[in-house]
């Protein structure tokens, strides 16, 4: 069921049975900003995955990464009509791979140097457009990734307003001090409602087998009228 800021916020106060005065627009947000940062954090979502292309230049390791990634999924480029992916490491295999960055090639490893900046190895050997694809925060930018009093709707409260709703409950009772047993409640009730919500999104990624590569067998059942 779709929901808008509002009505999540008057929801927040009647159920917490607080005055609106304790849950002002600057207090929600922040309890709402905390709430879907952790769903973020604990579901792979497929709304907060993005793709991007990135230029690297000849004998440069680094580029700029978008702002607000969480994760970085996976980073290739083509070659002819191939995809090359390059394989993930950290920085300081990275560094001790690469030790004479004279020596260019094509790029075989990534990782992120820092927030912002992404390091390949060995050292390029001409320009590449490479692809990445991550997983951004909620942020305020992505519109659909945050809901606050400046954004009434996001993708959490228009498709999952319960998991949105139990998680806020739980910040809300850790805030205000609640009953231990009532956060014992809502967590329960964000658990089951997130494991439901995996296991939804699951089954949505593989209803088109062909798509994702699983086999169409048929399964032949025995004719019931005949005895084994």
């Amino acid at each position: 069921m779709a929901s808008d800021y509002t009505n999540i916020q008057n929801k927040l106060i009647s159920f917490t049975e607080v005055s609106s005065d304790v849950f002002s627009d600057t207090v929600t947000d922040y309890l709402l900003a905390n709430a879907q940062n952790r769903i973020s954090r604990e579901l792979d979502l497929d709304f907060l995955r993005k793709t991007k292309q990135l230029e690297l230049t000849a004998s440069e390791q680094t580029t700029k990464l978008p702002d607000n990634i969480a994760v970085l999924r996976h980073v290739h480029y083509l070659n002819g009509q191939d995809r090359v992916f390059l394989e993930n490491k950290d920085i300081a295999y990275l560094l001790e791979y690469n030790r004479n960055k004279t020596i260019t090639g094509k790029p075989k490893y990534y990782g992120k140097y820092d927030d912002n900046t992404l390091y390949v190895s060995p050292t390029p050997s001409s320009n590449y457009t490479l692809e990445i694809g991550y997983t951004v925060r909620p942020n305020a930018e992505d519109k659909d990734t945050l809901l606050s009093s400046s954004n009434p709707y996001s993708w959490l409260s228009k498709n999952a307003e319960n998991l949105l709703f139990y998680a806020l409950m739980s910040e809300a009772l850790v805030f205000l001090k609640g009953p231990q047993e009532m956060l014992q409640i809502y967590e329960g009730k964000y658990q089951a409602t997130a494991q439901a919500f995996a296991i939804e999104q699951m089954g949505r990624n593989r209803r088109d087998e062909y798509s994702h590569g699983v086999p169409r067998q048929v399964v032949r059942s025995q004719n019931p009228s005949k005895n084994p």
